[in-house]
């Protein structure tokens, strides 16, 4: 590529394989000089454009990653699809109104191309415009009414409208239409859940697993199986999933919780360790872990604790977990503030309230207890501490 540069230096699309190069090298900062080259040489290009505006928000400069959509997008010439990717920096900038706008002009500007309007349509659904989804759709459909993912998109729209009996109809005639489309029961299941039919659901995405559509298609039935309340059947497809090495990070979350709410303690460790050592980042599997490990009596729940709020500090309930752990292990003090930090960010949650009232209490701070506690019995929300809390109260002379 180096020599290839040497005898054309000016070509942007050497500089686009370049940029191409360094990325797959680790080297963003290099891939994105090459990815400006090629952007001004070609202005108006998608690709060009694209690359040079991912790699400018991956490395933290939004506001060159707006520019140099729009540089993109106003070039004489440029092709729709470059107002759509305007729009989509405009929404990772926030501005979710005028990415809309800018959506709702490269609509117009795409005239009747369906493969444009589909993904235009999806954006606007992305960021919850199903009526305007819904009209772009309809267009596509008169450029071409045999795009599948149109009438795919289509059905997903009048979903997000709230019309499910219409999308449920249409979702039946695709499926008839096209039975051993695994994408098309999924979508069929989707309808059908909306609709609240949840036997059809149930069947729809059991067709789906059989056609190949597997994670997606458990999910579906985890979520029709328990939309029946047939919360141990939808265990234990869970519970088959995991053991058979399923690896879909929600399946296996979804069961950790499940594990955790029944307190099947033991069973729940193993999956939440793998989660962990699968996603060491993300402060949900993290917290759980450490909720876990404490009802099992492990030390290492502290340590586990303090780097789930490390990831999510803001969070209630990483404080909550932190403070309680901390509580239970014998330092209500250090729990204090934690428990504190906790409430104040999720004020509705009486669970929390009773952690903060018990502390209060080991503290000596008895009428600060007994003001929590009542807030949290006062609610009229069920939690696993209500009798706790209330015997409690009655001990405190509530």
């Amino acid at each position: 590529l180096q020599r290839a540069r040497r005898l054309a230096p000016d070509d942007p699309r050497l500089d686009y394989e370049m940029a191409l190069q360094f990325l797959t090298e680790s080297d963003p900062e290099e891939a994105l000089r090459y990815a400006e080259r090629a952007a001004i040489g070609a202005p108006g290009t998608l690709a060009y454009a694209q690359l040079e505006t991912d790699l400018q928000f991956s490395l933290g400069h939004p506001n060159d990653a707006l520019d140099a959509a729009l540089r993109a997008s106003t070039h004489d010439g440029a092709p729709p699809a470059t107002r759509r990717l305007l729009a989509s920096a405009q929404a990772r900038m926030g501005d979710r109104e005028q990415a809309l706008i800018t959506l709702k002009r490269a609509a117009r500007a795409a005239d009747f191309n369906a493969v444009e309007l589909h993904a235009i349509a999806e954006l606007q659904m992305s960021l919850g415009d199903f009526q305007s989804a819904a009209s772009v759709l309809d267009t596509a459909l008169k450029g071409d009414a045999n795009y599948l993912p149109v009438k795919r998109a289509l059905i997903q729209a009048e979903i997000g409208l709230g019309n499910a009996a219409k999308a449920l109809e249409m979702a039946e005639e695709m499926a008839e239409a096209r039975p051993d489309d695994a994408l098309q029961r999924l979508l069929l299941g989707e309808a059908a859940m909306a609709a609240k039919k949840y036997r059809t659901a149930l069947a729809a995405f059991d067709r789906a697993e059989a056609l190949g559509a597997n994670d997606t298609a458990i999910i579906g039935q985890i979520d029709a199986l328990q939309a029946q309340n047939r919360s141990e059947d939808a265990q234990r497809r869970m519970a088959t999933y995991v053991n058979n090495g399923g690896q879909q990070p929600e399946i296996r979350g979804r069961y950790s919780d499940l594990l955790i709410r029944a307190g099947e303690w033991s069973n729940a460790l193993p999956v939440l360790e793998k989660l962990a050592a699968d996603y060491p980042d993300v402060p949900t599997v993290i917290n759980n872990l450490a909720v876990v490990q404490h009802a099992l009596g492990d030390t290492q729940a502290v340590q586990t604790a303090r780097r789930a709020l490390e990831l999510a500090p803001d969070q209630a309930y990483t404080n909550d977990t932190l403070g309680w752990i901390l509580f239970e292990t014998g330092e209500p003090s250090e729990a204090l503030g934690y428990l504190r930090e906790a409430t104040t960010r999720a004020a509705q949650d009486p669970g929390m309230r009773y952690h903060l009232a018990a502390t209060l209490a080991a503290l000596g701070r008895e009428a600060e207890a007994r003001e929590e506690l009542k807030q949290a019995l006062a609610t009229e929300r069920e939690f696993g501490d209500h009798g706790a809390a209330r015997a409690l109260l009655e001990q405190l002379g509530g």
